[in-house]
């Protein structure tokens, strides 16, 4: 509700039970891909933002789900499909300690602006948002991401998703 969007669809994850050891293996990865597959096929996106492959900050259950979605767009060829990244400079200028997985900045290509009204709605969505962070690391968190992103979100397209400045146009140029 803070962010003005639809509900998420949560498939009943635990934070940290990705990787635990299920018999078989796999299991609850599997039924992730499952999952995605039903919501894809329900909501039929024009594109699918994810985790990259260092899971934003390295997060086990985030690189997981990275690797689960790029599997089920794999399969269907998802039309466009993203996941944020940040260069080693950005990292630099964000102060955060966690960020410390960089993306080569020439994969980063499409790069999509975002203002004040943007911020101030990401952080009441941060508020209601409870982690495994205290609220003061939320807030340094969401200040060095401002820092770093200066007024631009970095993505990293993949299966030949345009690069560009709008997610739902294809074609833009960057």
């Amino acid at each position: 509700r803070a962010l003005g969007i639809e509900a998420p669809i949560l498939l009943g994850f635990g934070d940290g039970d990705l990787g635990a050891m299920v018999n078989p293996p796999g299991r609850d990865l599997d039924r992730l891909a499952r999952g995605l597959r039903r919501i894809l096929d329900d909501i039929e996106p024009d594109a699918v933002l994810t985790w990259g492959p260092g899971g934003g900050y390295g997060h086990p259950d985030h690189r997981l789900v990275a690797d689960v979605v790029l599997q089920v767009a794999a399969e269907r060829g998802a039309p466009a499909l993203y996941s944020p990244g940040w260069t080693a400079s950005d990292i630099v200028e964000s102060g955060i300690d966690l960020m410390s997985y960089p993306v080569d900045e020439r994969l980063l290509t499409m790069r999509v602006g975002f203002g004040a009204a943007d911020v101030e709605s990401a952080r009441a969505a941060l508020r209601c948002h409870q982690s495994q962070f205290t609220p003061a690391a939320m807030q340094q968190a969401s200040d060095g991401l401002e820092r770093a992103w200066d007024g631009r979100i970095l993505l990293q397209p993949w299966f030949g998703a345009p690069g560009g400045t709008d997610l739902f146009t294809t074609g833009a140029t960057p």
